[in-house]
């Protein structure tokens, strides 16, 4: 399993979800892969959110912010 992604069985369906934080700089561009890639045509396609992260904090490295990413 690749970091951040994650199976849920839910007790009616399957749900695939998928969360990544990425740079501002490159939101759309990720945004339009995920959307490209997942596209089947169907309503069940998925949808994406996207949210303001305020801080991030990477422990291995103790990098912050971008370099965190």
């Amino acid at each position: 399993s690749e970091r951040g992604t994650k199976i849920i069985t839910a007790e009616y369906n399957k749900v695939a979800i998928i969360s990544t934080i990425v740079d501002d700089s490159i939101v759309e561009k990720v945004c339009k892969i995920i959307e490209e890639e997942a596209y089947t045509g169907e309503n069940t396609d998925g949808i994406i959110t996207i949210s303001n992260i305020e801080n991030v904090f990477n422990i291995g490295t103790k990098k912050k912010d971008s370099e965190a990413l």
